[in-house]
């Protein structure tokens, strides 16, 4: 019964993150269909998920489907690779390569404009009803109290450990919240002296000189946020929104300029977390679903032609050129962008496979050596 019981409860997880996958897409495809449909732009497909279709109605000129892999999604927009002549389109629609480059713009920003804006109200909703003490919300979640000192770091050469409370830095006494130190570490570069408290007495480090980027070495506890007034959630989630997108991008930039993988993650690992995040209730689930979401929006700004930010490019290369590119140019740098989109996709899914199995197969082996060592 147990064992039936945690299976459940793991194929419930791992369906809290499918599904969680499944509606950031279908929030993303939405920006795009409904500035389509503002546009009057022909719409022919709007597809939730690849492989055997499992549900599929026709409302309007659009067919809508749902598919049994929900690991993507796409709008068929009539005239944005260059092949309206194969579309019927309707009365009062026509292609997407017809219209000015103003409604293109918004029509290929809509995914991402819709990506932040889920964020955007979940980061409300936190506030409005009490965050939970998520790590997601750091460094307001903060708390003074040090949950553990990473090691060869300068916190671990200053004899900081777990349990330390710190009360102040450069003489600034610091209350319950570790905000203001947390944002000082991140953001100035200056040389920093931190007062702590460990079994009743004080201690004062040396002074230490920070440098933003370079991790300081502590991981402080964190706890639950009160609930705020509408109009401060408002404020507080701009706030945090506007975090989600730097802190995001700065990753973004570092992966692509030192072509640096080993922070990345694929569907594999995504989903993990995902389900990893639901168990820890609804609104821990929204707020990860949220990064994820910031994390899809920020990635499609990049200019491969197979994402959003390279059908921008291309259709701001054509507006400059003042006519399309020929058929088969799109073809071939379409064809060649997927199979390489393919390749890293697997490449990811080997990694996120490699590191999940990993510490079971490292188990089984040293159960292996025990059992064959208890019988010498």
């Amino acid at each position: 019964m147990i064992s039936l019981l945690f299976l459940i409860e793991r194929l419930a997880l791992i369906g809290a993150g499918l599904g969680g996958i499944a509606l950031l897409i279908f929030l993303h495809e939405l920006g795009h269909f409904l500035f389509c449909k503002l546009f009057n732009v022909y719409t022919p497909t709007f597809s939730i998920g690849f492989g055997p279709v499992l549900w599929s109605k026709k409302i309007g000129t659009t067919n809508f489907t749902l598919s049994a892999i929900p690991l993507g999604g796409y709008v068929e927009i009539a005239g944005m690779n260059g092949d309206e002549t194969s579309h019927a389109a309707a009365d009062h629609e026509k292609p997407f390569s017809d219209k000015p480059y103003y409604q293109k713009l918004l029509i290929l920003l809509g995914g991402i404009l819709f990506n932040i804006l889920f964020a955007f109200k979940v980061a409300i909703l936190a506030y409005l009803v009490g965050a939970p003490g998520s790590p997601i919300l750091y460094p307001e979640t903060a708390t003074t109290t040090i949950a553990r000192v990473l090691p060869d770091t300068v916190a671990a050469q200053q004899d900081m450990r777990a349990g330390d409370v710190i009360t102040a830095f450069n003489d600034i006494p610091l209350t319950d919240r570790a905000e203001p130190l947390i944002m000082h570490l991140k953001t100035t570069e200056s040389s920093v002296t931190i007062m702590f408290e460990r079994d009743g007495k004080e201690y004062t480090t040396e002074p230490i000189t920070v440098i933003p980027g370079k991790p300081f070495g502590i991981v402080l506890e964190t706890k639950s946020l009160a609930p705020v007034l509408l109009a401060d959630a408002i404020i507080r989630g701009w706030q945090t929104t506007m975090r989600w997108l730097k802190d995001t991008g700065t990753g973004l930039l570092h992966i692509l300029r030192k072509a640096d993988l080993s922070s990345a993650g694929g569907p594999v690992k995504i989903i993990s977390m995902i389900s990893q995040s639901a168990a820890d209730g609804l609104l821990t689930y929204l707020l990860f679903l949220a990064i994820i979401s910031i994390n899809l929006a920020l990635f499609n700004l990049i200019p491969v032609p197979i994402l959003d930010g390279g059908q921008l490019l291309l259709a701001t290369i054509e507006t400059i050129m003042q006519r399309t590119l020929p058929l088969k140019i799109r073809e071939y740098i379409f064809i060649g962008t997927w199979i390489l989109f393919l390749m890293l996709i697997l490449f990811l899914s080997f990694n996120d496979i490699a590191h999940i199995a990993g510490p079971y197969f490292q188990s089984v082996k040293q159960c292996m050596v025990l059992s064959s060592g208890a019988g010498e």
